[in-house]
């Protein structure tokens, strides 16, 4: 209390928008976004991005919103049932990476193959994905910007100085993987 405290966020809407834009520039017409069902301000910022792309693009695009709750069998039914969908979606965003991570492990279940039939896009990075899973096309936040703001605000805290505190924003970085792979050829 009493101490003010720097806003340290990355621009989320920039996020769903550049996703949006990947997958158009990619041929993909028919998209899967994964939403939560309680989302944060970044997922609703995220996806307010997306749709903002979509809507300023002249490409007759559907969009498909799978929900992604606690319940992970829910959610994996609904995977299920897309997987097996004819019109389903060519490629799939998630603002979060273990929703992501999730549908990667149901649709492969499914038979499905990555990015063949269907590629992903994701807005979270981590340091696993770097080391299990590199070709996840993703935006990789600037994790170093972040612990190097820290450190200095703490420094200087705990030496009694005044911290000049101002926002700050850090820009993602859109790294293409594998992922992002041609629209699949879907019997209609």
């Amino acid at each position: 209390p009493g101490v003010e405290l720097p806003s340290i966020d990355i621009d989320h809407h920039a996020v769903g928008w550049h996703a949006a834009g990947n997958a158009i520039k990619h041929g993909h017409r028919h998209i899967g976004l994964l939403q939560a069902v309680h989302p944060l301000a970044g997922d609703l910022a995220s996806q307010k991005g997306f749709l903002d792309y979509i809507a300023k693009t002249s490409a007759q695009v559907t969009i498909t919103t799978v929900l992604v709750d606690d319940e992970s069998a829910a959610f994996d039914t609904r995977l299920r049932r897309l997987a097996r969908s004819r019109q389903r979606p060519t490629v799939l965003f998630s603002n979060q990476l273990p929703p992501a991570l999730r549908a990667i492990f149901i649709l492969l279940q499914c038979g499905l193959q990555i990015p063949r039939d269907i590629s992903l896009v994701v807005g979270d990075s981590h340091f696993l994905v770097d080391s299990v899973l590199p070709e996840i096309t993703r935006y990789q936040r600037g994790h170093l910007q972040h612990a190097e703001c820290a450190v200095r605000i703490a420094q200087a805290l705990i030496t009694g100085r005044r911290v000049g505190l101002k926002p700050r924003l850090f820009i993602p970085v859109f790294i293409a993987g594998s992922t992002l792979g041609p629209p699949a050829l879907v019997p209609v």
